[in-house]
């Protein structure tokens, strides 16, 4: 005998119906999901992407200090802020780093093609901001990377049996730098981290230009890289 229902008719054996109401039923959950996410994301987005820009940036308090750093890279505004430092009178030297032969150099050296390596310019700069030739000193060994930088100012802080330095480089950079002398420096040496006023990185739009955006992407990989213990090829002038 075939059951009922309470209307008199026989129950539905065939779950057609109900096999395709539920599909329907989920993919309305579901684009209701992703509405919502993409509201979401474009609400939050800007304000986490700000964040990360402006963590980036670190800017210690200036102080006297023995020596001022120029990290290499990104001319002039680095030896802007340096010189415009060191005529504040709150060191006495300025110290500069050679950077090993890049691929591009040596393909230029093989043309018969001269050029003056990045350090000449960031000692032209100073100059012109005001600072002595004599008071810009070359390191002696060539450098990879920043940390490379990092250990060869440490280096010859101890040689010369200072104990303190102010690293200048830009904004975007200097989270890298505190790190890495966070990681290097000895017990009883300091660093003030500076970043250059001029310098153009703007952390409250970085994803909205390319130039920013290549910049912030590769100072992340670089505090990656830190962590992981991993070496990066060095910035270009």
């Amino acid at each position: 005998m075939t059951p009922t229902v309470p209307d008199g008719h026989p129950p539905v054996d065939d779950p057609l119906g109900t096999a395709v109401a539920q599909p329907r039923g989920w993919w309305a959950r579901i684009g209701v999901i992703v509405t919502v996410l993409l509201f979401v994301l474009s609400t939050a987005a800007p304000a986490m992407l700000r964040g990360i820009g402006n963590w980036l940036i670190v800017e210690d308090e200036l102080a006297a200090a023995d020596v001022i750093f120029v990290h290499a890279g990104h001319l002039p505004f680095r030896s802007i802020e340096a010189g415009d430092i060191y005529r504040e009178g709150r060191a006495r030297e300025i110290w500069l780093a050679p950077i090993s032969p890049t691929p591009e150099s040596l393909a230029l050296q093989e043309l018969g093609i001269d050029r003056p390596p990045g350090h000449y310019w960031r000692s032209l700069v100073l100059q012109r901001r005001g600072v002595p030739r004599a008071s810009v000193r070359l390191l002696p060994a060539p450098v990879l990377n920043t940390r490379d930088e990092v250990q060869a100012v440490i280096d010859q802080l101890l040689e010369r049996d200072f104990t303190s330095a102010i690293l200048v480089t830009s904004k975007q950079h200097s989270r890298r730098v505190r790190m890495l002398w966070d990681r290097l420096a000895p017990d009883g040496m300091s660093a003030i981290v500076r970043p250059s006023a001029s310098d153009p990185f703007n952390p409250d739009g970085w994803w909205k230009n390319t130039e920013d955006g290549q910049a912030a992407l590769h100072e992340l990989a670089g505090i990656a890289a830190i962590w992981l213990g991993i070496g990066l090829r060095p910035e270009r002038d």
